[in-house]
């Protein structure tokens, strides 16, 4: 706070700010009380209009909430929204999503008027709508934290099975190392390391190209998805690729540059997969604003309707493609039918 707000120890001084423990604001003999905590917000206002201000700004954090006091505290979080609206206070709550469930996230949403998510570094804006769209709202910030949760389990599993065994194995080498006497005998074992720790390096290495290609960081987006159709027309010859990427699309944020290669990966091991084509047109383009991605093939396509992929059924990966597209703030459409190829589409809009 001193570094930055300007001011920060006259405000403090003067009573303009009040910094309080969570054991002295949210708790009484150890447990969450939450009429306590809105009849104390409410005196605080009081103060605050008597002093001569305007109003009250008030930060909570939840980082303190135990699993025992969620239940009220959520009680607590949607009477805090309903009646805020006739009071002269803006209220910020925040959360980590590390250390919560993903359905208590999603009721905090609901809770609340609207919610800021920081996902890879961007900001993403989410609303609380009557009916069907705050439905599809909640159903969106589910994914994505799923989507985490999921990611974090394989990298766990990937670190244990791959990098993990390994290096247990490196260890036991280099003990056994240090019990021999004979040099030969210990030039011999440390020899073995060597291939054991390079497996161990190109693991990591591995792991950290499905986390984010390198490429994308030392030769940026046009020459990692040249790279990736390459690989793809020499691993299928028997399909020819054409592709046209703009220059412009260099500018895009990072997180979007990760989401346009994965989704590109996704849909050619589709086109590889299903299709049967032979030709397949790669679009990547920035007109102002508005970046498009298109990849068409002329393969035998299949019956698409909005309510096998919202179900997954298709088992082709597309809603996993539609969720990267769209918790990345971009729009995402499938044309396909019989006997008539498939066009996979996002788009999306960056600020000016």
């Amino acid at each position: 706070m001193r570094e930055r707000v300007v001011g920060f120890e006259g405000y403090l001084a003067k009573g303009q700010i009040e910094i309080l423990p969570h054991d002295r604001w949210y708790l009484k003999d150890g447990r969450f009380d939450s009429k306590r905590v809105l009849r104390g917000g409410i005196k605080k206002l009081d103060q605050a209009l008597e002093n001569g201000f305007d109003g009250l700004r008030v930060s909570g954090n939840s980082s303190w909430l135990g699993q025992d006091d969620w239940k009220e505290f959520a009680a607590y979080e949607r009477e805090l929204n309903r009646g805020i609206v006739r009071y002269r206070v803006i209220a910020i709550c925040t959360f980590c999503p590390d250390l919560r469930r993903p359905s208590e996230i999603v009721d905090m949403i609901g809770a609340h008027a609207s919610a800021l998510l920081r996902n890879q570094g961007e900001w993403m804006l989410m609303e609380s709508y009557p009916g069907d769209r705050i439905k599809r709202q909640r159903q969106r910030f589910a994914s994505l934290l799923n989507a985490h949760e999921h990611e974090r389990k394989r990298i766990g599993w990937e670190i244990h099975d791959c990098i993990g065994q390994a290096l247990s194995a490196v260890k036991y080498r280099v003990e056994d190392v240090l019990h021999q006497r004979s040099k030969s005998r210990m030039a011999a074992l440390i020899k073995d390391v060597i291939p054991m720790l390079q497996q161990s390096v190109e693991e990591a290495r591995r792991i950290q190209a499905d986390l984010r290609p390198p490429v994308l960081d030392d030769l940026g987006i046009r020459a990692a998805l040249s790279g990736l159709l390459r690989q793809f027309e020499s691993t299928y010859p028997g399909v020819q690729v054409e592709k046209e990427m703009d220059d412009e699309v260099e500018h895009v944020p990072e997180s979007l540059k990760t989401v346009i290669f994965r989704i590109s990966q996704e849909a050619l091991n589709n086109v590889a997969k299903h299709s049967g084509a032979d030709l397949v047109v790669f679009y990547l383009t920035r007109r102002g604003s508005e970046v498009g991605l298109s990849i068409q093939d002329n393969g035998d396509g299949f019956a698409f309707t909005a309510e096998s992929d919202a179900s997954g059924r298709t088992g082709m990966g597309l809603s996993s493609m539609r969720e990267r597209a769209e918790l990345s703030g971009g729009t995402f459409t499938i044309h396909s039918a019989k006997g008539s190829g498939t066009t996979i589409k996002a788009s999306w809009r960056m600020p000016s």
